[in-house]
This record gives structure tokens, sequence and C-alpha cells, in this order.
């Protein structure tokens, strides 16, 4: 290599056009709603001494972030208030 000398060049294949084919792709079942009762359920068994989330959530059927999602938004309330706030959510 030493003394002679190199030519890097840089090409590409793809298409300068724009876009050949959009695919939409879509859900094909609508997202489970759950009552009030049931989040309180997941609520209260997440919140027992030495519950942990992912094990309730697989248990109860939901993804653990949901639960973490409805523990954030029922913060700062006492279990006894948690079923209230979940029946005023709807």
């Amino acid at each position: 290599m030493a003394g002679s000398k190199s030519r890097i060049s840089a090409s590409t294949d793809a298409a300068t056009d724009g876009v050949a084919r959009v695919e939409i792709v879509t859900r094909g079942e609508a997202r489970r709603e759950y009552t009030p009762e049931e989040r309180a359920a997941v609520l209260t068994e997440a919140a027992m001494p030495g519950a942990r989330v992912l094990l309730v959530a697989q248990r109860c059927g939901v993804s653990p972030s949901l639960v973490y999602r409805w523990r954030r938004e029922a913060a700062g309330r006492p279990a006894q208030v948690c079923l209230a706030w979940a029946l005023d959510w709807r």
C-alpha cells in the first residue's frame, strides 16, 4: 500500500424516487378494558407484603406495566380509597 493511491467510492442501490410500498398493520383485536373491581383486586394483591408485580400480573393475565400504571394513577391513596378511585376512573 505504500506509494499506491487508494480510491474509495461509495454508492447505494437504494431507490431515490420514494417509497414503492406502504403497509399498514392494524391490531387484530380491541384493547381489553378492565372493570374497576378487577383493577382494585390486582392493585390490592400487588400491594400485599412480599408480592411481586410480575407474578401478580401474570396470575391475573395483565401486563406488569399496566399494574405499574394503575399504581401510579392511584398513588398516595390508601387501599380503601383505591376501589373508589377505580370506580370513579370509568
